[in-house]
């Protein structure tokens, strides 16, 4: 398979994992075991390997950016100004960001209620990540996160889902300086 097809592949395996992940925890047992059956074939074609997909209720691709393309970019994040770079410490990837920011934009499932976003990250400057819903009826959560002071630091907000929101939109920030980024997740009930 040519490296085009592969990412291709690849970027598909992962978005599918992360609507069968959000499956899982509303299934039947009959049906939640063939989710987790489906989940085992993709995962055993080596293509979609992000283990922000073995949470079952997270809906992000790619949250633990052990995803990248050709460029070294987060697959399923948007970058601005392409200036963010999936980088590997110790064997953890992560995703960093240079003033700048990356988004990726999700359905709201109809029977969610709540959205609850949770991160780590690490900077030497302030950054925000946060979530907003579409189409705009007051749902927001997230906002601020104080300096990290070069160490890693988890980050957690939940909201109540207003009703006739059909979309969400994660976004990561780093305005000003380098910040990291990772284990993002975003749960719904």
């Amino acid at each position: 398979m040519t490296s085009d097809c592969g990412l291709r592949q690849q970027r598909l395996d992962t978005d599918y994992l992360s609507r069968l992940s959000f499956f899982s925890g509303k299934a039947n047992p009959a049906l939640a075991a063939q989710v987790a059956a489906e989940k085992t074939r993709v995962l055993s074609t080596g293509y979609a390997v992000d283990a922000a997909a073995a949470n079952p209720r997270n809906i992000i691709v790619n949250g633990g950016f052990s995803l990248k393309d050709a460029d070294g970019h987060a697959v399923g994040w948007q970058a601005s100004h392409n200036t963010g770079s999936v980088e590997t410490e110790q064997g953890n990837a992560f995703f960093r960001l240079t003033s700048d920011y990356a988004s990726q934009v999700l359905p709201i499932p109809k029977s969610a209620r709540e959205a609850k976003v949770s991160c780590r990250f690490r900077s030497s400057n302030s950054a925000n990540f946060d979530i907003t819903m579409y189409p705009g009826n007051g749902g927001f959560c997230g906002g601020g996160i104080d300096r990290a002071e070069n160490k890693w630091k988890p980050f957690t907000a939940t909201a109540k889902i207003p009703p006739g929101n059909t979309s969400f939109r994660i976004s990561l920030n780093a305005s000003k300086g380098t910040v990291d980024f990772d284990d993002v997740v975003l749960e719904v009930k």
